[in-house]
């Protein structure tokens, strides 16, 4: 559109503005150039707004992450050669640019366990476990061993603490 419309709009012989339009080389369809030349203001502010340095982070990614990143890039490449009437460029840019921040965003960790509790003063840890996923056969075995524990020294003393809990593909 731009290199249509600058020189007609410098040219001051409206006959040879005519004649200028009439011989142009159109590369592409009205309705195309039309939306081009109706979203040019806003296409231009989408572009200033555009928060590029994200993209440069993007592309320096060698990670698990650098397959999305270049997918990410190819998209703001298809966005970019492609004319406002094919791509709305302006929405485009808003969404790269928000996959962008995600993927740059370091995952949420879990926060690690907390430690175990301290015994209160004067008694000694012999011994402790934490087991997850313990089936009904494994559990019996366990508590044969802490019975086993209990009785075998009397001044022994159990804290016991316990979740039971079903598969949520089992209900």
């Amino acid at each position: 559109m731009l290199a249509l419309v600058r020189p007609l709009a410098a040219e001051e012989d409206t006959k040879r503005a005519i004649e200028r339009l009439a011989h142009a080389e159109v590369k592409t369809s009205l309705d195309a150039m039309g939306t081009s030349f109706r979203k040019a203001g806003a296409v231009r502010a989408a572009i200033g707004a555009t928060k590029w340095e994200l993209f440069q982070g993007v592309t320096a990614l060698t990670d698990e992450r650098a397959a999305a990143a270049q997918g990410l890039i190819g998209q703001l490449r298809e966005a970019l050669s492609h004319d406002e009437y094919a791509i709305a460029l302006q929405s485009r840019l808003t969404k790269v640019e928000g996959d962008a921040i995600r993927l740059l965003t370091p995952p949420k960790s879990e926060p690690p366990p907390p430690p175990p509790p301290t015994p209160p003063r004067g008694r000694k840890v012999i011994g402790r476990t934490d087991k997850k996923g313990v089936s009904a056969r494994q559990a019996v075995v366990l508590l044969a061993e802490l019975q086993d524990k209990l009785t075998t020294d009397a001044d022994l003393t159990l804290d016991l603490s316990w979740t039971l809990y079903r598969d949520a593909g089992e209900e």
